[in-house]
C-alpha cells in the first residue's frame, strides 16, 4: 500500500521562556531582523547570536551567564551560521544575497576571539564561477568544521525575471531541477580554515539530511524512489565505509522540503546507531509516524510505526492533567492535521513531537498571512522503538507569514526541558512563553509555568534558546511587518532563571 508522506514546510519561527522570576531583558535595540540563523553556546559562561539584518551583513551578539552583553560586532556578508571550532567562534557567511535568488557561490569563514569580538581569520573557503545555484551545509563541533556543498541542476538564468515567491510557487519545474543533485562537496578544514580534505560523496534523488555523530563521522542520506539511503563517511576517507537502506514507500512531491519532513538524529553513545522519523498519510487517510533506528556496525536496519486514530487522541485528551491550572487547553486536534516537530534521542529514550494545525494557512487581510498550531503531543520511545507513554504539551501559537513555531527540547539526564509559546486568545499575534519539564521515566510534568514577562508580547525563537546549568537565553520576536513569506521583525533577548 503506497503512502503519501505529509510534505508542509515546518519552517523556523519562533519559540521563548522563563521560569519563577521574571526575565531580565538583555537586549532589545533590533528593531528590523529577518532572522535568526543560529545560536551557540562557547563555554558555561558565554553564548552567542547570530542576527541577520540586512541581505548584506548580520550581527553576533555575545551574551554572559550573568545575562550581560560582552560584545557586539557586525560581519559583512549573509550570515549561514556560527558554531565553536577550536575554542574559536566560527562564522560563515555568503558574500551575496538576494531574496529571491538567494546565496550566491562563494562562501567565507570568520575566526572570532570569543573574549574580545574581534575577528582573528577571514578568507574565502569556497568559490565556485560556474552558473548553477549551489546550497550550502555548515557542519561545526568543537574540532571539526566541515561545509558540504550540493549543486543543483538550476541555472542562475532560470531565476531571472522571476520577481515574488508567489512565482516561484507557481514553477514546479524549479523546484525539480533546485532539489537534483549533480555533486555534493564535504569540504574539512584545519583550524586556520585552510582546506584538508574534499570528500565528493555519492549522490542520489534527493538530499534529506546530513548529520555528524560523535566521532565526527558523517552520514549522508538520501531519498532514492522509495528508500532512504544513506552512507557513512569517516573523516579523512573519500569513500563510503557503510550503506543501509530503508523501504519508506512514499511518493516525494517536487515542493517537499524533505530535511524538515524526515528527521535524523545520531546516537549520543553509540556513533554506529543512526534513528530516522517520517509522517505519512495512509490510503485510508490515517496519519502514521515511523521510526527507525540503522546501525551501521551489525548492518542492519529496524523500524516501527504508529498510526494516530481520532478516538486515541480524544482519550489522550481526556486524561490530560494538567498540573497547572492557568494552562489546561490540550486540544491536539484532528490526527489528520498532525506536523511532524521534532526527534530527540537520549541513551535511554527516542522522542518524537507533533503538533495539530487547525489552520496552517490563512488570510486576515490582503498583506499579512498566518500560521496557527494546537497542542504538542510527545511520543517517548524505548532503544528497541517499543512506544513507553504520550503526553501532551498544552502549547499553541499564531504567527504571521508561513513561520511554523518549533519548541526547545533539552535533553538532560531522564528528564525533557522544554519552552514553547502559548497563544493568547482570539485573533490577535500574542504569544506567551511556556516553560515544563518532562521525566522520562514517569512520563508526568514534573512543572509547567508560564513565562512571566512585563512588557514583551511576542514569540519565543525556541529554536535558538541557550540552555545553562541553571537558566537560560531566550530571543523573541515581535510585530512583524510585512507578508507572503517575507517578514521583518522586532527582536529582543531575555534571560531567565530556574
Amino acid at each position: 500500500m503506497k503512502k503519501s508522506i505529509l510534505f508542509l514546510s515546518i519552517l523556523i519561527l519562533p519559540c521563548l521562556a522563563l521560569a519563577q522570576s521574571d526575565g531580565l531583558v538583555i537586549d532589545d535595540s533590533y528593531k528590523s531582523v529577518l532572522e535568526i540563523p543560529a545560536s551557540a553556546k562557547l563555554n558555561d559562561h558565554l553564548s552567542v547570536f547570530q542576527v541577520n539584518t540586512k541581505n548584506d551583513s548580520f550581527d553576533l551578539l555575545a551574551v554572559n551567564d550573568n545575562f550581560q552583553v560582552v560584545w557586539h560586532t557586525t560581519i559583512d556578508g549573509y550570515g549561514v551560521n556560527i558554531g565553536r571550532f577550536k575554542d574559536k567562534l566560527l562564522a560563515v557567511a555568503a558574500t551575496e544575497h538576494t531574496t529571491y535568488k538567494g546565496n550566491g557561490n562563494t562562501y567565507k569563514g570568520i575566526l572570532i576571539d570569543p573574549a574580545t569580538g574581534n575577528k582573528l581569520i577571514e578568507k574565502t573557503i569556497y568559490k565556485d564561477t560556474g552558473d548553477y545555484i549551489e546550497v550550502p551545509k555548515v557542519l561545526i563541533t568543537n574540532d571539526r568544521f566541515k561545509l558540504a556543498i550540493r549543486e543543483s541542476n538550476v541555472t542562475r538564468k532560470m531565476y531571472r525575471g522571476l520577481s515574488s515567491l508567489f512565482t516561484l510557487a507557481t514553477m514546479p519545474h524549479i523546484d525539480k531541477e533546485y532539489n537534483a543533485s549533480q555533486k555534493l562537496e564535504i569540504i574539512d578544514f584545519s583550524e586556520n580554515l585552510e582546506p584538508v580534505n574534499t570528500l565528493n560523496a555519492a549522490i542520489g534523488d534527493r538530499l534529506i539530511t546530513i548529520a555528524f555523530n560523535k566521532n565526527n563521522d558523517v552520514f549522508v542520506a538520501w531519498l532514492n524512489g522509495q528508500f532512504i539511503e544513506v552512507y557513512k563517511y569517516v573523516t579523512g576517507k573519500n569513500i563510503a565505509v557503510g550503506q543501509l537502506r530503508a523501504a519508506v514507500d512514499i511518493e516525494a512531491d517536487a515542493e517537499a522540503k524533505l530535511e524538515e519532513m524526515i528527521l535524523f538524529k545520531t546516537s549520543p553513545s553509540q556513533p554506529d546507531n543512526l534513528y530516522y522519523t517520517l509522517l505519512y498519510r495512509t490510503e485510508e487517510k490515517d496519519v502514521e509516524i515511523s521510526l527507525g533506528k540503522m546501525n551501521f556496525a551489525k548492518g542492519t536496519n529496524q523500524s516501527t510505526s504508529k498510526i494516530f486514530l481520532n478516538d486515541d487522541m480524544k482519550y489522550l485528551q481526556k486524561s490530560f492533567i494538567p498540573i497547572n491550572k492557568k494552562i489546561r487547553d490540550a486540544d491536539l486536534g484532528s490526527p489528520k492535521n498532525f506536523r511532524l516537530k521534532d526527534m530527540q534521542v537520549s541513551d535511554n529514550s527516542e522522542i518524537i513531537s507533533l503538533q495539530g494545525t487547525p489552520n496552517f494557512y490563512f488570510k486576515l487581510s490582503n498583506s499579512v498571512d498566518y500560521v496557527e498550531g494546537l497542542a504538542v503531543l510527545y511520543n517517548v520511545f524505548d532503544t528497541n522503538l517499543n512506544l513507553k507513554f504520550q503526553q501532551i504539551l498544552p502549547a499553541s501559537f499564531k504567527s504571521n507569514s508561513f513561520l511554523f513555531m518549533k519548541e526547545s527540547n533539552h535533553l538532560e539526564k531522564d528528564k525533557l526541558y522544554m519552552v514553547s509559546n502559548i497563544h493568547k486568545s482570539g485573533l490577535s499575534l500574542e504569544n506567551t512563553g511556556l516553560y515544563a519539564i518532562l521525566n522520562l521515566n514517569s512520563g508526568q510534568w514534573e512543572k509547567m509555568e508560564v513565562i512571566k514577562e512585563k512588557s514583551i508580547r511576542g514569540a519565543v525563537v525556541a529554536d535558538r534558546v541557550i540552555w545553562l546549568d541553571k537558566g537560560f537565553i531566550v530571543p523573541y520576536f515581535k510585530n512583524g511587518t510585512g507578508g507572503f513569506g517575507y517578514v521583518k521583525y522586532e527582536m529582543l533577548i531575555q534571560g531567565n532563571q530556574y
